[in-house]
């Protein structure tokens, strides 16, 4: 029994165990408590209509306080996960070398740090750099980790009013990613930062088709900067600029001129970025990261079975949250497509989420840990769960979906040790 609740709660993939000492029910209590709460304050109708702007940013605070009591009742710090060596080894970097060192001499310093430092690009500890700017406060870092997070609601919405033209829809979908169980499970873990970067490009992009200005576009090239030093992997997701850039070329939004224009001006502030980064730092990041690509691949060297093709998508799946999962797949198979820009944008972003999807699973990249790994896939989903909780009912959902998530979220944080466990 207890091991298909583990299943249920953290995926087929053994990696995040049931702990030995689960949080006392006192704890555990409290937070199903929460979720009436959450309930209560995504079921204000009237104000939310009348004050929009401000129902969003009072939701904004809401969350982050919500989010910071989760993890507070499970009786572990914050802080100690920061500064765990194994669940978050950038932190010691930060710690152990000047910036400038271990760019330079990034090879020979990677070898000697633990697991996740050692296999990937030095971005994320290059985050810790910035934030011990405001001195060695593990738990003020751990809060501003949230806060960066968070922050990508906020490109979501932006993103699902481009593309839905629905402000409910827009709202439903930042909840819903406020909300991502995979997003609280693992904080203060930086995978949570990876999808409000890539949720920024995707803005970027949106904006650059809209206005053709050159800002929009070096900040799409930047952004793919920023995203290949901080985590390559979301890169997968340039499809998504690719259909962006296709449907305003079918729709005689620009012309053929002025897709290459955006798309090669965004590739090639990318590319100049990359060279800066190098003279300045002496950190040349396409060797270094095909020098990765090498350290992965031997490390799934021994992965012989192809049940992991399988099993990463049902592990993905429980990150999602089984709330916005059954909205996803009713809404999919219900929803009668109208001919509106609304409904063709909910189209083509639903193809091109599953092809990303499965170009990622069947490039074998990733073989455990899918909820964490993947959480800006997930992230990336979310605008569609918005767009079809709002159209397939009348009645007003959104509290039912972000009280259930909170419920998965209570009782996987009581069960499951996702980051460290006693």
């Amino acid at each position: 029994m207890l091991e298909i609740l583990r299943v249920l709660l953290a995926g087929i993939d053994n990696a995040y165990p049931l702990m030995k000492s689960p949080m006392p029910m006192y704890s555990f209590c409290l937070s199903l408590a929460l979720c009436p709460l959450v309930w209560w304050w995504f079921n204000q109708n009237t104000f939310g209509e009348k004050h929009p702007r401000k129902y969003f940013w009072l939701s904004f605070l809401f969350v982050i306080l919500l989010q910071w009591v989760f993890q507070l009742l499970p009786e572990r710090s914050t802080g100690s996960m920061v500064q765990h060596e194994m669940a978050n080894s950038f932190y010691t970097v930060a710690q152990k070398y000047p910036l400038r060192d271990y760019l330079a001499n990034y090879s020979a310093v990677r070898r000697t740090l633990p697991l996740h430092a050692t296999s990937n690009m030095p971005g994320k500890a290059m985050l810790y750099y910035g934030l011990g700017l405001f001195g060695d406060h593990p738990r003020l870092f751990a809060a501003l980790i949230l806060l960066l997070s968070n922050l990508g609601g906020v490109f979501i919405y932006s993103i699902s009013m481009r593309l839905f033209q629905n402000r409910n829809a827009a709202f439903a979908s930042a909840v819903l990613y406020w909300l991502c169980p995979a997003k609280i499970y693992f904080f203060p873990l930086l995978n949570i930062v990876s999808p409000t970067i890539l949720l920024g490009s995707l803005y970027c992009m949106l904006r650059a088709v809209e206005s053709g200005a050159w800002r929009w576009i070096i900040l799409v090239g930047l952004s793919f900067f920023v995203l290949f030093m901080f985590e390559p992997l979301p890169l997968v997701c340039g499809l998504f600029h690719i259909w962006i850039l296709g449907a305003a070329w079918i729709r005689k939004k620009l012309t053929s001129l002025q897709i290459v224009r955006v798309g090669l001006g965004a590739l090639l502030f990318f590319s100049l970025s990359i060279q800066l980064f190098g003279v300045a730092t002496g950190f040349w990041s396409i060797p270094r990261f095909l020098e990765l690509v090498a350290v992965n691949a031997h490390y799934y060297s021994g992965y012989r079975s192809i049940d992991w093709f399988f099993r990463n998508f049902f592990d993905f799946s429980i990150g999602l949250g089984y709330a916005s999962l059954l909205v996803l797949l009713y809404g999919s198979f219900t929803l009668r497509l109208a001919d509106t820009v609304a409904f063709r944008n909910a189209k083509g972003y639903a193809i091109t989420f599953a092809a990303t999807l499965l170009i990622l699973n069947a490039s074998g990249v990733n073989r455990e840990e899918i909820p964490r790994l993947w959480i800006f896939m997930l992230a990336m989903l979310y605008p569609l769960v918005g767009f079809y909780l709002v159209k397939m009912s009348k009645r007003h959902l959104l509290p039912y979906v972000a009280a259930a998530h909170s419920l998965q979220t209570a009782i996987a944080l009581h069960y499951i040790g996702y980051v460290w466990w006693p």
